[in-house]
């Protein structure tokens, strides 16, 4: 393990001097970043990739990185939304990680087009997703939502216009009777009156009645996915 991170280490000085816009750190045994050099001497990076390691946090220097346009952590043992402040964030992959709570201060993030979330343990999302105005395409398949914020309706995204990926979640039966009948038929359900008014209701109910971890199907998930991209 020393070993590794000295390599990374290497990789991390050599991006400084030679001022490269994109780090490939993929699949080099990372546990934690925080002793890895500050971040700051890397703000010409625009893509970093750290997928296929085994980091189970993201610290807030990551937001040192003024440049970045693409952050890939897929497949890690990360269990929370990290919580920083790139405004130049454009797309984040996150799909293969441990994550039960994403934060309101992910809305905060108002240049993401991408947002890759799949197979992990959410529970629910924010409605402060519908800040995210520039989205083209969300993955949200794979997790152990109930229900969904009416604001992912203000995001327009369906069938005809950009991706959006829900399936593989206990919903609630009125979302997922809505979801049987297609991605527009759900956003039209999610923008009505009745809904937003049933939203708390299914809240107070997910709140008291979470789907388990399914450990088993995760790991799975891992090992068959470690050659995809998101």
């Amino acid at each position: 393990m020393a070993g590794s991170y000295k390599n990374v280490k290497k990789l991390l000085e050599e991006a400084k001097v030679k001022g490269h816009k994109e780090l490939d750190l993929c699949d080099r045994g990372l546990i934690n970043l925080t002793d890895l050099p500050t971040w700051n001497r890397l703000r010409h990076l625009t893509t970093l990739t750290l997928s296929h390691n085994k980091i189970s946090a993201i610290p807030p220097a990551i937001s040192d990185l003024s440049n970045l346009e693409c952050l890939i952590l897929c497949n890690n043992a990360i269990q929370f939304f990290p919580t920083f402040n790139l405004a130049t964030l454009r797309a984040l992959y996150l799909g293969d990680n441990e994550i039960e709570n994403v934060p309101p201060e992910f809305g905060k993030l108002k240049s993401l087009q991408i947002l890759v979330l799949r197979d992990n343990y959410a529970i629910s999302l924010p409605n402060e997703i519908g800040n995210l105005s520039d989205l083209k395409e969300l993955h949200l398949q794979g997790n152990r939502l109930t229900v969904l914020p009416p604001a992912l309706a203000d995001l327009g995204l369906n069938i005809s216009n950009g991706v959006i990926r829900l399936s593989e979640n206990p919903y609630v039966k009125p979302i997922a009777s809505q979801l049987a009948n297609g991605i527009d038929k759900l956003m039209e359900y999610l923008k009505s009156d009745t809904y937003k008014y049933l939203y708390s209701r299914h809240l107070q109910q997910a709140a008291t009645d979470i789907p388990p971890k399914i450990e088993l199907d995760h790991k799975l998930s891992r090992s068959q996915k470690k050659i995809k991209s998101i």
